[in-house]
């Protein structure tokens, strides 16, 4: 009995072991600003997926943006290279009780992009026509 329960450990260990490697697509760090009608966005949210539109498929990056800037690095995820679909939610920056980022300033923003397979800068423009 004391073998069987040695060897189920053994298994379960190697199996967690190999499972938890470095696979997967490589990923890069983007960082750059957002601005909407020329002014920085004050606060919100940017997500950096893989553009399924075009065949590709990937990790979803995101990131925070703060004071107009926002890097993968600080408190986000890095993102794959290749066509992406960046969804940009930009934000008052004036925490309410329900909303930590503050009210909405319009719908999101969805564009995509080229995103070099290093790590890159890239600015975001949100037209104003886009805001409310």
């Amino acid at each position: 009995m004391n073998r069987l329960f040695a060897a189920l450990f053994l298994g379960c260990g190697l199996t967690l072991a190999v499972g938890c490697g470095d696979g997967g697509p490589k990923v890069y760090h983007l960082s750059g600003n957002v601005t909407m009608g020329g002014k920085p966005v004050p606060a919100g949210e940017m997500f950096l997926g893989p553009d399924l539109k075009k065949g590709v498929d990937g990790p979803q990056g995101f990131a925070f943006i703060k004071a107009g800037k926002y890097d993968t690095r600080d408190g986000g995820r890095g993102m794959i290279g290749g066509p992406l679909e960046v969804t940009i939610r930009p934000h008052d920056g004036i925490p309410g009780s329900e909303l930590p980022m503050g009210k909405k300033l319009g719908p999101d923003f969805v564009t995509t992009f080229e995103a070099p397979k290093a790590d890159s800068t890239k600015d975001f423009e949100i037209p104003r026509a886009a805001g409310r």
